[in-house]
């Protein structure tokens, strides 16, 4: 009977083996009997030798449950373990970008701030006048600002400019009439005989260096090149003397002013021009020194005469 009652434990242990192996203590598998550990090792696929006893089959038991139970709790610990560092990611990922909204939104802030309290830019003060009445910063103003803005027009555009026209004051110039018949109206031109008239030499020079003031004002690089032709102008008169530097120069400004509104070609004035120098200066001797006839110099520079 009692063998009868031990199969009916084994089969009971068949039917329940998931449950029972994992749900008995070591206090239960003691009062287990062969049979019933025979049928639990068969079940699990544990090998044991077929002359145990009860107490090695136990310890075969008892060793392979400790070992199952580990395994479960290592793969249960893992998969915690894995499942709270997922959710640690998830929780920093919200923070970071939680804090880099808080960023901008204070980055925003502040630029919105800044650019409001940026004051506009001020525009500094005229210079004070100091006490003795003139301004501490005066700008540099040549005698080439006060000239007709028609002379100036033309003087840059390259046309053929009258020096004399540079001298004459703005309120000295002769206004043209006009006639008004009916539905035509006539310009009369005034005629200012001083515009006719031969420079000297320092009025040349006053004349030219207005000039030459009006072209740089726009066209700064050609200040060497005018004043290497007003070297030479000045070196022919002194050469020469009378007036007929000035008619070279009247000639040489009529022929580049032609050159530039025909050919569109830009004489270069410090080249002295080979034809009209013979032109004016041909039937010309230069002065030559009394003491030693040199024409290089006159007699008063000569270093003979001491």
């Amino acid at each position: 009977m009692s063998h009868a009652s031990d199969i009916e434990d084994s089969a009971s242990v068949l039917e329940n083996a998931a449950g029972t192996s994992d749900q008995a203590s070591v206090l239960s598998l003691r009062t287990w009997t062969v049979p019933k550990l025979t049928a639990e090792l068969v079940k699990r696929g544990i090998p044991f030798p077929a002359s145990a006893c009860k107490a090695e089959l136990y310890r075969i038991l008892t060793a392979e449950s400790a070992g199952h139970s580990s395994e479960d709790d290592s793969m249960s610990t893992i998969q915690t373990s894995v499942t709270q560092l997922h959710a640690l990611i998830n929780n920093l990922t919200t923070n970071m970008a939680d804090m880099q909204n808080r960023m901008q939104a204070m980055e925003s802030r502040n630029t919105a701030g800044t650019s409001s309290l940026v004051p506009p830019p001020t525009v500094p003060p005229p210079p004070l006048a100091s006490i003795s009445g003139t301004a501490s910063a005066v700008p540099n103003i040549s005698p080439a600002h006060f000239r007709p803005a028609h002379i100036r027009k033309e003087t840059l555009e390259g046309r053929d400019v009258n020096l004399a026209s540079l001298l004459i004051a703005t309120h000295d110039l002769n206004e043209n009439k006009t006639i008004a018949c009916g539905d035509v109206s006539v310009v009369l031109k005034s005629k200012d005989a001083r515009l006719n008239r031969k420079l000297s030499l320092s009025e040349f020079i006053m004349a030219f260096s207005i000039f030459r003031d009006v072209i740089c004002s726009a066209k700064p690089e050609r200040r060497e090149e005018l004043d290497q032709y007003l070297y030479k102008i000045t070196e022919l008169c002194h050469k020469f003397g009378g007036h007929s530097f000035y008619q070279y120069h009247k000639s040489f400004s009529a022929k580049a002013a032609t050159a530039l509104s025909q050919y569109n070609y830009c004489v270069n004035w410090a080249i002295v021009d080979t034809e009209l120098y013979c032109n004016h200066f041909s039937g010309l001797k230069p002065p030559v020194c009394a003491t030693c006839h040199s024409s290089s110099h006159t007699t008063e520079w000569c270093a003979s005469a001491n």
